[in-house]
């Protein structure tokens, strides 16, 4: 399993954040989801960010099947409600 981990960097005013290395965890594709998304929103705060801040996502599913997005999107928004989602490759 990859070890999370955030690296900031910081150029005069602006400060940006990446966040590698969430697994999710889990027997179903949405507690995975889920779980990683925690992750995501754990590693975030402790860079002095919230998930509105986040311009772009970059998500890889195992085994993933055309027309399978309903976890996906059931575990996200479990995670993050109504809120706009960034850009998902």
């Amino acid at each position: 399993m990859a070890t999370p981990n955030i690296v900031v960097v910081t150029t005069g005013k602006v400060k940006t954040l990446y966040v590698a290395g969430q697994v999710g965890n889990g027997d179903t594709l949405e507690e995975q989801i889920r779980t990683s998304f925690q992750g995501v929103l754990k590693q975030l705060a402790d860079g002095g960010a919230e998930f509105s801040d986040v311009v772009k996502l970059n998500t890889y599913i195992d085994n993933y099947r055309q027309g399978g997005s309903g976890p996906f999107q059931e575990g996200t928004t479990g995670i993050f409600g109504d809120q706009k989602m960034p850009a998902i490759l």
